[in-house]
């Protein structure tokens, strides 16, 4: 697995994405934070109904502020897809992941999400 760095509440923390499918197929990434010998995982993406594109997810900017996408942007991991999803509580932009920096980040996670993509047809 990658390791990236992520400011978050005013540190620099590790980072690691974990890849996988969420219940209808579509990407889902969780980022775990590692700060010392704590962990902390929180969802990157978010789920909402329906079919992606592969790769497509939408990002979370609720939980983690719009510098999220930025930081998707300068770590070469994602550019934006250039839709979104209005809730009622927030705006989420969708992103078109790059494959091969999901593979680097999470061989086995990416390699299970293909997977679900080929059972689905």
């Amino acid at each position: 697995m990658r390791r990236f760095e992520i400011k978050k509440d005013g540190f620099v923390l590790h980072a690691f994405l974990k890849i996988s499918a969420d219940s209808e197929g579509n990407l889902s990434i969780r980022i775990l934070f590692a700060d010392g010998e704590a962990t902390k995982e929180e969802l990157l993406t978010i789920s909402f109904p329906g079919k992606r594109k592969r790769n497509h997810a939408y990002i979370d900017t609720k939980r983690h502020g719009w510098e999220i996408t930025k930081w998707l942007i300068d770590n070469a991991l994602a550019e934006p897809a250039f839709s979104y999803l209005a809730g009622g509580d927030g705006i989420y932009p969708i992103y078109r992941f790059h494959a091969s920096m999901l593979k680097k980040a999470d061989p086995t996670g990416y390699e299970e999400y293909l997977s679900s993509l080929k059972k689905d047809g």
